[in-house]
């Protein structure tokens, strides 16, 4: 399990940041490891309180109702 899915399993809650054209360069950060969010400029979702990126073209407030497995990896 990846630090990130232990965190939103654990809080229940999630924020889908959905990065434009002149983000490319954050698409890549966000997917390596360590602290994703250092030196980025970012506010708290109003709902889950996760991550939202400034500057985003949209973003989606999410909280999990259900878990299901689906081999390796689980459906929210």
């Amino acid at each position: 399990d990846s630090s990130t899915w232990a965190a939103i399993k654990s809080t229940g809650s999630f924020c889908v940041n959905v990065l434009g054209t002149h983000q490319l360069e954050l698409s890549g950060r966000m997917s390596g490891p360590g602290d994703r969010f250092a030196g980025i400029s970012h506010s708290d979702a109003p709902v889950s309180g996760a991550p939202l990126l400034d500057g985003v073209p949209a973003w989606v407030d999410c909280t999990i109702d259900a878990i299901h497995p689906a081999g390796d990896h689980d459906l929210v």
